[in-house]
């Protein structure tokens, strides 16, 4: 299990969000496409519900 690094509890700070993060909701995890997409390991992009746990912040 990964540790949260913080909690996104807007679509505002979800938005804000660089490319690359992984986010969990809903017991899911979905990574921050290029184009701001949010993608699922089923191939699926949704926009995660929210709050939504940050798992990984990439290096800026």
């Amino acid at each position: 299990m990964m540790q949260t690094l913080a909690v996104v509890e807007t679509a505002e700070e979800l938005e804000a969000l660089p490319y690359d993060a992984v986010v969990e909701s809903g017991g899911r995890p979905a990574i921050k496409g290029e184009s701001g997409a949010w993608w699922y390991a089923d191939g699926q992009a949704w926009e995660p519900a929210l709050p939504a746990n940050v798992l990984f912040l990439p290096e800026t």
